[in-house]
């Protein structure tokens, strides 16, 4: 990146992105399990998120100190963000999401 500032947008982009996806990732992942399996799916949800906050910022740090400059490693995470999210909108049927409450009173 050329400047500090268009680091510093990139990064406030990339943490405003993270920060509004994850609340409603947590209670949709939550939400989807029965009240019996809720306690193990929050386990591995909180397991993988975890995990990956720990191996995203070295891995992330081990890219920008390779070959590649910061402009192709911001355009890298944003490519996979792109794909991850186009995945969640098609895969992701908002009304697995829904109490049966809410589910029988729709119908």
């Amino acid at each position: 990146m050329n400047s500090i500032v268009t680091f510093s947008m990139a990064a406030a982009l990339i943490g405003l992105g993270t920060g509004s996806v994850l609340p409603s990732l947590n209670t949709l992942a939550t939400s989807v399990a029965s009240k019996k399996s809720r306690g193990i799916v929050t386990c591995l949800y909180g397991t993988v998120r975890f995990f990956g906050v720990a191996i995203g910022p070295p891995l992330f740090g081990n890219c920008l100190k390779s070959e590649l400059n910061e402009r192709t490693v911001f355009w890298i995470t944003a490519a996979v963000a792109l794909i991850i999210g186009l995945c969640a909108a098609f895969l992701v049927n908002p009304q697995d999401a829904l109490p049966d409450a809410i589910k029988s009173n729709k119908e």
